[in-house]
């Protein structure tokens, strides 16, 4: 999606984007640990290394806006969530209805013994240790689906409460505004579940400025979608009543 470049160059921001470690060589703890580390990192040393490289360029970490898509997405919304000393002044997320409390995936589907043994595989061949950061598109689509086929995503994720909504809802300080948009035929991250998700969010935390666009496609509908679409330029608006 060129939403966050486009709206970055619009109002003069800066993108940090962070790599976490993947699952199945991690858990959703080792997950959630990197993205505490990367908000401690953030406010505690990303100004002193800009200046560095870039002298004479200063950062307003008091104006703050995450956004990301699919599993980005989610730890977007975790962050805004979990971390309130990141002073996070809107949540954009896109497909991202990923909570292990939400039935987001269905059980074992067409397939499941096919992806079974691509699974087993593929985890026979990991090492003791071994971390993995980057998965380009598609070099890991087939472990994806494998595990969306299979019904085994939580047998990876874990079952670390700060992964589930109703935790996130009940501990949150404040929750930032935020806009979440979803594709009507979302063969990966259903429009059912981010229905609910939003319901949830909403009936839980009242106060919660949230604006949810749904839209026709699959995941990734928006990969071409600029400012000028009328429900970003929605979105944007209600953004920009928050941030920068």
């Amino acid at each position: 999606m060129v939403l966050p470049l486009e709206l970055a160059e619009a109002k003069n921001a800066i993108i940090v984007s962070p790599t976490y470690r993947l699952i199945p060589e991690s858990t959703g703890s080792d997950i959630l640990d990197d993205l505490r580390d990367f908000w401690e990192w953030t406010r505690q040393s990303l100004s002193t290394f800009v200046a560095e490289k870039w002298p004479g360029l200063n950062l307003d970490l008091a104006r703050t806006a995450v956004s990301g898509e699919s599993a980005g997405g989610y730890l977007a919304l975790q962050s805004g969530f979990l971390f309130p000393s990141a002073d996070i002044k809107v949540v954009m997320g896109q497909y991202c209805a990923i909570y292990p409390d939400i039935k987001w995936r269905p059980g074992p589907a067409e397939g499941a013994v096919e992806a079974n043994e691509f699974i087993e595989a593929y985890l026979a061949q990991i090492k003791p240790g071994d971390i993995r950061l980057t998965s380009p598109f598609p070099e890991r689509v087939d472990l994806g689906d494998a595990m969306r086929q299979s019904g085994r995503y939580n047998e990876w994720i874990g079952e670390d409460e700060r992964l589930r909504l109703d935790y996130c809802l009940r501990t949150a300080e404040n929750i930032p505004p935020i806009w979440i948009m979803q594709g009507t035929e979302d063969s990966r991250v259903p429009k059912e579940s981010t229905d609910t998700m939003v319901a949830r969010i909403r009936e839980s935390r009242p106060e919660a400025q949230v604006l949810y666009s749904v839209q026709p496609g699959e995941h990734g509908f928006d990969m071409y979608h600029g400012l000028e679409e009328p429900y970003i330029a929605e979105g944007i608006k209600m953004v920009t009543k928050y941030w920068p």
